[in-house]
């Protein structure tokens, strides 16, 4: 069947602009064009561009004040809120799929309400989002697809152009695009050039994810009609359960659906023989079976007849695919995901015949397989046991692995694990294009890959079926649990502001994973918290779509406020200094920095009373909120290492050591300074020494302790000496500050 109708209820015009994006946009809302849909092609630039269009004055203040009035007791709660909502009293939003699904739909629904004139999105506008908008503004005609940057396809230009123009509103669309940077540069500097006579240097295009256009370009993608679409239909376990499932005649309904597809006659061959493999399968493991003929008509048998399962209450990821404006939609979509069934016309697509299947009464009411890899997760679980300490992270980390790579989040990850490195080898003084090398080895944070890639192999050799489908180790829920993290905590931690929405997707798929996949027999307390969790934290962090259900039921209903949901554990990690990395570095840089303002004014008793091993523990009692934060200024402790006190044995076993045992005295320390001085003038402890870059962090391999390498600046920055510590984790939980060892004072190299 083939679509070749090009009328359209809105007509649409074209335009080419060749002016700044600034005053395009301007020129587009003067000339009420307005709401403009402003299209991107990645998400960092929609909110750039955001946040530049702050200094154009778009909205009156009458309109500024019903924007106001419209977000008033809207939770921004989330780390990117803030931001979300200074753009929106500036009559600016900001639309993609990172965003949380409740700033998504607030974002439509103000557009729905004619309240913003500019929304500054991505090329999802084609997929069906509902806001309502006039013009569609091309900030570019190139796209990276995830391989290669390349000109728009007709498809994807004629899908998204064609949003402009609201029916009943409006009697005409307008879809504009914009030159190249580049090419508005040059065009400026023509004019300079022709104005004042003075010789510029032309600007070049982009050499990286890059491709030129001009208005012939445009014009072709006007013309042009929109390339053949190509099926995508696949068969996987998660179709399997569900069509087998149906009253009547499973697998005739299968069948018929692969003979219904848009797919070629050889493919189809292959989807049936996938079919059988995958359906094997599902056999061999028990997941599905045979109705017994003596069983027909039993309680057992006729509680299985339902096409859907009940389901536990929806989380609000499940249904932010796309939201209608209609209320009546919304309350199909709603009620589907209470596990509701809509029932089809005449009983098509469910097969005739009796029932000769059904999922194996032993499993959970709400199972399910919606994960391609979802078999080699029942088939690993029971070779883990379950007596091990870590048998619910090494799960979890099972459940991640099946799941699709959020990529956005792993290469956060792998930055912070470069970084790390960067600094250990800086340390050790490894050549620059050796530390470079060692660098594209590393990859993010993979716990128990090993096992996981062994027992995934096996499984693949097992089950052909599996073809492309790979397994793809992770860590991310596993992070949040083992740090203590809670969902602000990570995205302020990675700096993942511009993708929450990314980051609850995948928490969302893990809860899932969890709920619906992962046997109750393998569950213990431990995993069972995490899925209370999980389930809590979800609801708390973006419940948009749970309250507009709760609305339709009863007008009257509001939310109630809740505390952000921490894993179990918190409180007590909350008391751990060492928990915030970036409070305890700044505690350990201010101890280390009076260690050294002792030995640059020749006070050696200060610089060794701020070494640890020669400190007192404090009572954590006595001002716990400040040791707690570690933020302090932190002085030396009254009465230490004075050397007309009495020294007890107790005392006399804190003396502070160097890395090889052996004790630091007054006169050691002097000893080194004086080594110092005949190579520079002075240490440095202006706000140039004390800048983080001369300060490297290093966590040993065991989690136990820290290598902190301290440079020592002098006037004529040659920086080639360094104070070296070593900072015991657990000692510092237990005194509620940093436990430092100075291991040596000496040349860098």
């Amino acid at each position: 069947m083939a679509v070749t109708s090009t009328d359209r209820p809105v007509p649409l015009e074209h335009a080419y602009s060749e002016l700044p994006l600034a005053k395009t946009l301007e020129s587009l809302v003067a000339d009420r064009k307005a709401p403009v849909y402003v299209v991107h092609f990645t998400q960092l630039e929609a909110a750039q561009s955001a946040q530049d269009f702050t200094s154009i004055n778009v909205c009156t203040r009458e309109e500024k004040a019903a924007l106001a009035n419209a977000i008033e007791g809207f939770k921004f709660s989330s780390p990117y809120g803030p931001d979300i909502k200074k753009w929106l009293r500036h009559g600016i939003g900001l639309h993609h799929a990172g965003l949380l699904p409740k700033y998504r739909v607030l974002i439509e629904q103000l557009a729905q309400k004619g309240l913003l004139k500019i929304i500054c999105g991505t090329d999802t506008l084609g997929v069906g989002i509902n806001v309502p908008i006039r013009t569609v503004l091309f900030t570019r005609l190139c796209k990276y697809d995830g391989q290669k940057t390349g000109i728009l396809s007709a498809r994807d230009f004629h899908q998204i152009a064609g949003r402009a123009g609201r029916k009943g509103f409006d009697d005409r669309g307008w879809v504009v695009v914009q030159a190249p940077e580049h090419v508005i540069e040059n065009l400026k500097l023509a004019e300079k050039f022709a104005r004042d006579g003075k010789k510029t240097v032309k600007r070049h295009p982009a050499e990286k994810n890059f491709v030129n256009w001009d208005k012939n370009t445009f014009l072709r993608l006007i013309s042009a009609p929109p390339e053949r679409l190509t099926s995508r239909f696949q068969v996987t376990h998660g179709m399997l359960l569900n069509v087998l499932s149906r009253n009547g005649d499973g697998c005739k309904a299968m069948q018929q659906l692969i003979a219904r597809c848009h797919e070629t006659p050889r493919q189809k061959q292959a989807h049936i023989k996938r079919a059988w493999q995958l359906f094997r399968s599902l056999l061999d493991r028990k997941i599905v079976e045979f109705i017994q003929p003596s069983e027909k008509g039993t309680p057992q048998a006729e509680s299985s007849q339902s096409v859907v399962r009940p389901r536990p209450d929806p989380l609000p990821q499940e249904r932010e695919q796309q939201s209608d404006s209609a209320v009546l939609s919304k309350r199909s979509e709603l009620a589907s995901d209470y596990g509701q069934i809509l029932p089809l016309p005449g009983g098509e697509g469910r097969g005739e015949g009796e029932r000769k299947l059904r999922v194996n009464i032993e499993l959970q009411e709400d199972f399910s397989m919606d994960q391609a890899l979802s078999l080699y997760l029942l088939d690993t679980i029971p070779l883990v046991d379950p007596q091990q300490p870590d048998y619910a992270l090494i799960l979890l980390t099972l459940v991640e692995s099946i799941l699709e790579d959020p990529d956005i989040i792993l290469r956060k990850q792998l930055d912070r694990v470069k970084d790390q490195k960067m600094a250990e080898m800086k340390m050790e003084g490894i050549e620059y294009d050796q530390r470079m090398e060692e660098l594209e080895k590393l990859e993010y944070p993979k716990p128990n890959q090993e096992f996981i890639y062994s027992t995934f192999n096996a499984f693949a050799d097992r089950h052909p079926w599996v073809g492309q489908e790979n397994i793809r180790p992770k860590s991310i829920a596993r992070e949040m649990f083992e740090s203590f993290r809670s969902f602000s905590d990570y995205i302020r931690d990675y700096e993942l502001q511009r993708a929450e929405g990314v980051l609850l997707r995948h928490l969302n798929r893990v809860y899932k994973v969890l709920a619906q996949n992962v046997p109750d027999a393998a569950k213990n307390d431990q995993i069972r918290e995490m899925e209370l969790y999980l389930a809590s934290m979800i609801r708390q962090v973006d419940s948009s779509l749970l309250d507009e259900w709760e609305k339709m039921r009863d007008p009257s209903f509001q939310r109630a406020e809740t505390k952000e949901v921490r894993p179990p554990g918190a409180e007590e990690a909350a008391q751990d200094i060492t928990r915030d990395t970036k409070a305890f570095t700044a505690a350990i840089r201010n101890r280390i920095f009076v260690i050294l303002r002792g030995l640059a004014i020749a006070d050696y008793e200060a610089a060794l009373g701020s070494l640890s091993e020669g400190r007192v523990p404090r009572d954590p009692k006595i001002d716990s909120t400040v040791q707690s934060q570690g933020l302090a200024e932190l002085a030396p402790p009254k009465d230490v290492g004075r050397a007309d006190l009495p020294i007890s044995q107790d005392e006399q076993r804190c003396v502070p050591t160097d890395a090889d045992g052996q004790p630091w005295t007054a006169e050691r320390l002097r000893a080194a300074l004086e080594a110092y001085e005949l190579e520079h003038e002075r240490i440095c402890l202006d706000p140039n020494a004390r800048n983080t870059r001369h300060t490297y962090v290093v966590p040993s391999e065991d989690k136990k302790s820290w290598r902190v390498q301290q440079m020592l600046v002098d006037p004529e920055e040659a920086n080639d000496w360094v104070a070296e510590f070593e900072v015991d984790l657990a000692q510092s939980r237990t005194l509620g500050e940093p436990s430092l060892q100075l291991r040596r004072i000496g040349s860098l190299v």
